[in-house]
């Protein structure tokens, strides 16, 4: 009963929402969150850290996705190949053509206790800071 009475509530201000907003939208729904009023100042300088380990097949157009940005600061793009036999580094480059900034460093051996995707950040960490 009490199952029943609840769905027929729920039906009711589904419907109230349909007719008084015109769509099917729930409650509150339809609200969008407000823009900030002005940008920023200054834009900080940013870079884009992609690791990668045999990934010839994307990675170019990994790279050129980021590189299409709109960000409207500085934004240096980093690949960190981490260990590829297939021309990663390579094909990053080739990738990253006539888009600006791009560094690609070579990962390191993995130490006993690491993860494979924390180890390879760690240079770019240290080259950056």
């Amino acid at each position: 009963m009490v199952v029943a009475s609840t769905v027929w509530v729920r039906a009711a201000l589904w419907l109230y929402g349909f007719v008084s907003r015109g769509s099917g939208a729930d409650f509150g729904a339809d609200q969008l969150l407000r823009r900030r009023a002005g940008e920023p100042d200054h834009w900080p300088k940013i870079a884009a850290v992609i690791p990668a380990r045999d990934e010839t097949e994307t990675i170019a157009q990994a790279v050129q996705s980021v590189a299409r940005h709109d960000y409207p600061a500085y934004v240096t793009i980093v690949v960190l190949d981490d260990g590829s036999t297939d021309g990663t580094a390579a094909e990053a480059k080739s990738g990253a053509t006539g888009s600006g900034v791009i560094d690609v460093i070579q990962g390191q051996q993995l130490p006993d206790g690491w993860t494979g995707k924390m180890w390879a950040v760690s240079p770019v960490w240290k080259t950056r800071h």
